[in-house]
Formats: C-alpha cells, structure tokens, sequence
C-alpha cells in the first residue's frame, strides 16, 4: 500500500468529540439507568464467578509451582560422574588449549564490552585459557576424563573449572544423566560453535561466586554454526549481566552464519536461569518447557522468523516480561502457554516485530500488562485469557491490524484494553471478548477505529469506556452483548508512521 499523507490538527480534529454537556448529561443518565438495571444479585453472581476462577488459577500455579520446585539435575547414569562407564561410549576427543579472547571475540556483540571484560577478570588466578574440543562426536564423561588428564586441575569437585569451547565440525552429548557442572568460583562457562546435544542430561552452574568478579555467573552460549539441540533437560544458575551472549542460555545466530539444521529447546527446565535468548534464525521450536524463577526475561527472541512457542510454562521471575519479541522477529506462533506472575508484561511485543500469533494463552496476575504491543502489526489475540494484571490487560500502541478474538480478560487494575496512537482510518478487531471487573472496559487515545462485535460487557464494571470514545457509551450501553456491531470512532494520530501493513484478512461470522 501507498504511503499515507500525515493529516494536519484541522483535518483531524472533526473526529475528536467536542465539550457537549447535553451529550454529558445523557451519559450519566444512561449510567444510571446501567447501573439500576445490574441488581445485587448478578453483580454478585458475576463476583463470586469472577473469583472462583481466580482462585482457580491460583491454585493451579501453586500446584505447578510445587511440580516444577520438585525437579531437579537428572541422577547421573553413572555414580562417578567424571568417569567413563560401560554405558557411555564414543569417540576420543581431541583437546586442546586455546586463548580464551579468540572464542569471545567471534560472537561479540556492540554493547557488551563491560560484560566481556567480567568474563577476563573471573579466570584469574587461573590465565586466560580455555579447553578446546576441536573435532568429533564426544559424550561429556569422555570429555571430561581426558581433560583431567590432559589438563591436570581443569575438573574439580564442583565440575570444570576451565571455559569449554565446542568447535564448529565437533559435537558434545550429554545423554540421560550426564550433568555438565560448570564451576562460578573459577569462571567456566560454555561456548558452542559445533553442536550441543543434550536429550536427559543438563548443565548446571555451582560454586561459590567469584572472587575477582562478584558479578559473573556461568552461561551458556550458541554462536556461528553452532547449533543446539535439547530434550527433557535441565538448566540452572546461569547467566549475568543484561547482554544476550551472556544472559544465560542464549543461541546466536548472524546472517553471515546459515545452517540448516535447527536449534531447539523442548521438553526442558530452565530454573534460575537469567534469560534464554535466540537471535536469528528460522523456525525454531521452542517446546513444552517450564520457565521458573527467571531473573531476567525469561524467554527473548530477537530478528527470528516463524518461531514456535508452544506449550511452555512460565513461574515467577524476579525481573522482565515471560515472553519477549524483540525487533525484526516476523511469523512468531505463541500458541496454548500458561504464565504466572510475571515481573513485568506476560508477553511483549517490542517496536519492529510483526505478524505475531498468540492463541490459547493465560496470563495471571503480570505485574505490568498481559499482552504489550507497540509499533508491533498484525497481531492477532484469541483464546487468551487475562487475570488480574496490575495495568492493562492488553495494551496495544501504534500496532496496526490487530485482531482480539474469543479472549476473556478479567479484573485489570487499569483497562481491560487500551488502544493508543493509530491513525485515523486504523481499524483494530474486538471481537467476541468478555470483560469483566476491570477498572475500565476500554480505553483509548487516538485509537482510529475500534470494530466491536459480539463483545460480553455484562459484568465490566465500574467504567465501561474512556478516553476519546468514552462519548460513545451509550452506544455501548444498549448492547452489551454485541449483537449489533458497533464502531467506536476516536481519532488518530500525527505521529510519523511507516506505510500501511499488508495484514490477512479476518473474517467474523
């Protein structure tokens, strides 16, 4: 579509509502009448419904809670874990020692320069060495045998002491058992260009913290060819800092860097992990894993296209959104996904990211809001249900084509929705919603054109709409079951946009 000409102050203001009192009058009037037409009896009938789900939910998230605090790093297979056992048969590996600011410098990023010199300043005493696996396909209690071996002192009692650096053309396995524990106080961490294939094992990270780097904590970093491949395993205490190569568990793939084999997380638990992070790449399945106590965004996708995220369980987390889009991530399915108290948003759109589905989600009580989009177009919103955020349940800014079907959205401290800065011919899709309790149905300000059909306003009270629509009440007020459809008009902005989106056609029966 052709780019649309910004209007001045004088062509928009028609669509804005002027200072009628007449109009004013008649809204309260029709509130009134609202009001004495809503007997005790529903209103409590529609409470007491409202809190039965919320204490259902919350007792679904203790009990998740419990569930997952349960689990812990898979027993090894075999009772020394440094050893190589019968069951445990591969390869020789070939070890080497590298300089540790060679690995770092392949997968730095603009912005991380403090956090990489963390990394330096936790090898001393030790120097500024890594243990290199440069080729073939080896199972961790090979590698770890041969390189207390080769390297006397880089595996202790509280794992291995050393950086570990997966070459590209070689491949570690941790099968059902292996534990890969990667020791803070020493400044070990892990690094694959190559492959990582973990299916029942997990890496952990231990120790007391770091004398020369407080701050530092082991992570885990996928970066250039490398590629990840994990199944039913198990991550924890990983992760410092806020740059992505460092924040956890992270999978780095630049443009330069094609591979057609692609990374994966499925089945997994990730406990006190700062975030898990994928940048880039195409079609990665991001599958029934369970998220708790992250401390940071849980989960982060940056410039990926057609992303799945199915399936995942979201507990807690001390700071961030449960799920983050970040720019230029195009395609993103988020489909049948449970999060409970996030610190901030349940799932953020950021500027740059569009065509995103959410379908099947719940979000309970987010500290901030339950779906946050901004500048983010062609989302659509159904099945999702909303409990208790402490701002707005969804909060769409400057997000063009948006769809909201089929959601249920319930006792948000500010508006069950909120719609701000689109333009004037913006047409955002509201259809076949319930709300209920929020502090406000919908709130708006400059939301262009709200297309409300079959919406349930039954049991949202005190306010229905405010903002530039809120002149539009009683035209909410005679139907607040949807029946009819109804167009709310609230005016758009003159912010600079870019061209309209292209986005697929919904069509509601």
């Amino acid at each position: 579509m052709t780019a649309r000409l910004h209007q001045d102050q004088s062509q928009i203001s028609p669509h804005l509502p002027s200072c009628n009192w007449g109009r004013v009058v008649r809204v309260l009037v029709v509130g009134i009448v609202a009001f004495m037409l809503f007997p005790g009896q529903r209103s409590n009938a529609a409470a007491q419904q409202m809190s039965l789900l919320m204490a259902e939910t919350e007792a679904r998230y203790h009990d998740v809670v419990s569930q997952t605090k349960r689990l812990s790093a898979p027993k090894p297979a075999n009772d020394n874990i440094w050893s190589a056992g019968t069951d445990h048969k591969g390869i020789a590996p070939e070890l080497t020692q590298v300089d540790l600011r060679v690995a770092l410098l392949k997968f730095a990023r603009d912005g991380d320069a403090d956090t990489r010199l963390n990394v330096l300043a936790a090898q001393k005493p030790r120097g500024l060495t890594a243990i290199s696996l440069t080729r073939g396909r080896v199972k961790l209690p090979e590698l770890l045998k041969e390189a207390r071996q080769a390297f006397p002192g880089s595996v202790g009692e509280r794992g291995l002491n050393t950086p570990l650096i997966v070459e590209q053309g070689a491949t570690l396995v941790l099968d059902q058992g292996d534990v890969l524990t990667l020791n803070r106080e020493s400044g070990a961490f892990l690094v694959n260009f190559g492959r990582l294939e973990i299916s029942g094992g997990g890496i952990v990270g231990a120790g007391f913290p770091n004398a020369a780097a407080p701050a530092f904590a082991p992570f885990v970093v996928t970066a250039g060819f490398g590629v990840m491949k994990a199944h039913d395993a198990y991550f924890a205490n990983l992760g410092f800092g806020a740059d992505l190569a460092f924040a956890g568990l992270s999978v780095l793939v630049n443009s330069f860097y094609q591979n057609e084999v692609r990374s994966a997380l499925t089945g997994s638990v990730l406990r006190n992990v700062g975030s898990t992070v994928f940048v880039g790449g195409t079609g990665i399945d991001i599958l029934g894993n369970r998220f708790l106590e992250s401390r940071r965004t849980a989960l982060l996708l940056r410039a990926t296209i057609a992303a799945r995220i199915h399936g995942n369980t979201f507990l807690d987390g001390a700071a961030g959104d449960a799920i983050r889009i970040a720019p230029h991530s195009y395609g993103t399915d988020i489909h049948d996904n449970e999060i409970f108290n996030p610190r901030e948003s349940g799932i953020a759109l950021l500027p740059g990211s569009a065509d995103t589905t959410i379908r099947d989600v719940s979000v309970w009580h987010p500290r901030h809001h339950g779906i946050r989009a901004e500048h983010s177009d062609c989302l659509t919103i159904e099945g999702a249900r909303i409990l208790g955020a402490r701002q707005e349940g969804v909060s769409l800014r400057a997000s063009r084509g948006t769809v909201l079907s089929g959601s249920t959205i319930i006792a948000s401290k500010r508006a069950g929705m909120l719609v701000a800065d689109l333009p004037d011919e913006a047409v955002t899709q509201i259809s076949r919603n319930r709300f209920a309790m929020n502090r406000i149905g919908v709130e708006t300000a400059a939301p262009g054109q709200l297309d409300l059909r079959g919406n349930n306003f039954l049991d949202q009270f005190p306010r229905f709409l405010a903002g530039d629509v809120q002149f539009m009440t009683p035209d909410l007020l005679r139907d607040l079951t949807g029946k009819a459809r109804i167009v709310l008009i609230g005016g758009g902005t003159t912010a600079a946009l870019a061209a309209d989106p292209t986005c697929p056609i919904i069509q509601e029966h």
